[in-house]
């Protein structure tokens, strides 16, 4: 069985109003990126953790789509996702309620009902979708 360990290093300081914090990639893609109470409740420039979430949830299911696309025999010209994460006020906290995906494709000889059956399989298959109803863990050490 082959593995990847893929990492996020996150740094936060200041109170939820006024801090900030950074984001960076194992990868180098993102370094340093900032993200604050303005990036993740407004339209200030930087990141923001459901922004994150619906990218990693997007490309995850777009690769599986063409992956069982492929397997099924298909031709894939192109395909273009959406991924939208909705984040509410709910009581005193917040709440993913949705993440919506909205996926176009360019396959040859496939028809509609074929698609959506197969976009369906892939968003049940694919491991983001998977790790967002898994266990997990939290270990926490001060000092």
């Amino acid at each position: 069985m082959s593995q990847q360990q893929r990492s996020a290093h996150i740094r936060w300081s200041g109170s939820i109003a006024e801090g900030s914090g950074t984001i960076s990639l194992s990868s180098g893609v993102l370094t340093d990126s900032t993200f604050t109470a303005a990036t993740r409740f407004g339209d200030h420039p930087g990141t923001n953790p459901e922004e994150l979430l619906a990218a990693s949830l997007g490309g995850c299911f777009t690769m599986n789509l063409a992956n069982l696309l492929t397997r099924a025999g298909h031709q894939v010209s192109g395909l273009q996702t959406e991924a939208h994460c909705l984040l509410v006020s709910e009581g005193q906290g917040l709440r993913i309620s949705r993440i919506s995906l909205r996926v176009r494709g360019e396959v040859p000889s496939l028809d509609q009902a074929a698609f959506q059956a197969l976009a369906d399989e892939a968003e049940r298959t694919c491991p983001i979708s998977g790790a967002l109803k898994t266990e997990i863990r939290v270990e926490a050490t001060l000092g």
